[in-house]
């Protein structure tokens, strides 16, 4: 009789909080003092083609060739860990920092590698003639403008440059063009997606806050964001704070709303079939109490830098809606982010991209600056969960940074949250990292800082600060489940206080199978088995008949009646079950 076996093999990754995670250390390909190696992190796909996802990892202090502080960025190679090929700064500068920010922003060639945008917010501009910047300052140098530039993910070669459209004065200090770079969809219907840019230090109007006394309707450090074409760099529209929410004095001169200060492109959040997108006002005041609104001088109610959210059309750019932070506070900086999220996804399964927050100053039980964050839902902006520190603390800040993963295979995207500094016993600045569930909030996995890395505190020692930058990097090991890497950026190393090292969190699957279930039906014989960390679907089989050697099993076995049919469960960790028989009457 014809016997056949069933083959599972899901598509996904999962894991457990029966999961275990080893660590895997890579320290910086050109070790210094002070350099501040994995400062940044981002997941970005197979960039070499041997199917095994890659990452970027920047060192925005690093000294290049001489040049103090330029900055360098490392593409990664998810296989092996070491380095697939470096991107220096096509304009080397003392200070410029290159590398402050990265974004992996999408296919922009057409060649189904993910490319890169690499911000520097300390760049200096030249917009003048005549002498380039230097000492002393000729006019049209825009001193710490911040720039970005976008390369090439498979090779690492110079697409574009781009530069603030709103170029502020010559004494200017930092507009912090570049400071946040994010993928704002594809909003030209040409398959690429665009890009998105904060200067959340602009001034509005351009460079007004270089003039003494200030003229009448600036407003210093209001910020902007600005959408750029994917395809040739660009300019498509440029996002500023409602006039609803400017100071009504007309005239500012702080805490006037940095918009930009975080920018993401969650997707299409109303339905229209266009993605939208995130920015935030990170110094924006919110009047709390009765009288006049927040303006000058400034009335009793007034939370100022509390910080707002404001969702803009991809369509036309206008303001669809707002947030606002939960627990109104002054200071709080709600929404701030120091990493490139998409978006947490649908997490509640209504169909809209959701939208998260963080308010990593946000004051709590624990104390000041214990740190919180928030998912809200894209259709309307309405409190979908909290996340909390596992362990809270002041000054904790956690939520600091975020990266979407798919952890427990419930359909659901899921949350790998950053906290930094976060102190544990006898040691300062540890950080730590955390996966929490997208469904409920629950706290899923905690990938912390061994003890080999932990530092007591001392005269200009930060610690660690693990989670600093985050990144779920996809399944490197290929065992079926998700891994992730986290930036321990002032860790020192031998003799060089804050060089840095990244920690990669490699998943470590040793829980067998269950013994696999044998059934007849009609003329086949099917298995099953489960699995406590990839669930069944992600089983393959093994089976013979006899005692002859196990093989696999995806096709009919052909076996005579009275036969012995022998079956084994194996996960993609390897880890295999008992053998279990049956025989075929």
């Amino acid at each position: 009789m014809a016997t056949a076996c069933a083959l599972g093999l899901g598509g996904g990754l999962a894991a457990s909080s029966a999961t275990d995670y080893s660590v895997r250390p890579i320290e910086s390909p050109d070790p210094q003092l002070k350099g501040r190696w994995a400062e940044r992190a981002a997941a970005a796909g197979d960039l070499n083609g041997d199917r095994v996802p890659d990452f970027f990892v920047a060192v925005p202090m690093e000294d290049v060739n001489a040049v103090a502080d330029t900055g360098r960025v490392y593409a990664v190679n998810g296989r092996t860990l070491g380095t697939l090929y470096a991107i220096n700064s096509p304009e080397p500068q003392t200070n410029s920092k290159f590398g402050f920010y990265i974004s992996v922003v999408g296919d922009e060639t057409g060649d189904r590698v993910s490319d890169i945008a690499i911000g520097t917010d300390a760049q200096d501009v030249y917009t003048g003639t005549g002498a380039a910047c230097g000492s002393p300052e000729p006019n049209g140098c825009n001193e710490d403008q911040g720039k970005a530039w976008v390369f090439d993910g498979k090779t690492g070669v110079l697409l574009y440059a781009l530069n603030n459209p709103s170029p502020q004065g010559n004494s200017k200090n930092s507009a912090r063009f570049g400071s946040r770079i994010g993928r704002a969809g594809d909003l030209t219907g040409d398959k690429r997606p665009e890009i998105i840019i904060g200067a959340s230090n602009n001034d509005v109007p351009a460079g007004c806050g270089d003039i003494s006394p200030l003229p009448a309707g600036c407003r210093v450090n209001q910020g902007q964001a600005f959408i750029f074409n994917g395809t040739s760099g660009a300019l498509l529209r440029t996002l500023d704070l409602p006039a609803s929410d400017r100071s009504p004095a007309g005239t500012c001169a702080s805490s006037c709303g940095s918009l930009g200060i975080a920018v993401q492109g969650p997707g299409d959040v109303n339905r229209d079939k266009i993605p939208d997108q995130l920015v935030d006002a990170g110094s924006y005041s919110f009047y709390t109490g009765s009288g006049a609104p927040c303006g000058a001088p400034e009335p009793n109610g007034c939370n100022e830098g509390q910080g707002r959210e404001y969702v803009f059309s991809g369509t036309d750019g206008s303001v669809l809606f707002h947030i606002d932070d939960p627990e109104p506070q002054a200071g709080a900086v709600f929404g701030f982010q120091d990493a490139a999220p998409l978006s947490p996804g649908d997490v509640n399964g209504d169909g809209y991209a959701d939208l998260y927050a963080n308010g990593f100053v946000q004051n709590g039980p624990a104390g000041e600056g214990q740190g919180k964050a928030w998912v809200f839902s894209g259709n309307g902006g309405s409190l979908l969960d909290e996340l909390h520190d596992p362990t809270p603390e002041v000054g904790g800040q956690f939520g600091w940074s975020m990266s979407k993963t798919f952890y427990n295979k419930d359909r659901v995207p899921d949350l790998y949250v950053g906290q930094s500094p976060h102190h544990v016993a006898g040691a300062t600045g540890s950080g730590g990292t955390y996966v929490f569930d997208g469904r409920t909030g629950a706290l899923l996995k905690a990938l912390e800082l061994p003890a080999s890395d932990r530092q007591t505190s001392s005269s200009g020692n930060l610690g660690p600060n693990l989670g600093w930058a985050n990144a779920a990097v996809g399944d490197i090991n290929r065992d079926g489940q998700p891994d992730y890497v986290a930036g321990e950026p002032f860790e020192d190393v031998g003799p060089n206080q804050d060089q840095g090292r990244l920690l990669v969190f490699l998943s470590s699957d040793k829980t067998r199978p269950s013994a696999p279930k044998i059934r007849r039906r009609g003329a086949f014989v099917l298995f099953s088995a489960t699995d406590p960390d990839n669930r069944s679907e992600q089983l393959r089989f093994r089976c013979s008949t006899g005692r002859g050697a196990l093989h696999a099993c995806g096709a009919r076995l052909r076996v005579r009646s009275g036969s012995t049919i022998r079956v084994q469960a194996v996960d993609r960790a390897g880890n295999r079950s008992r053998v279990v028989s049956m025989r075929i009457s």
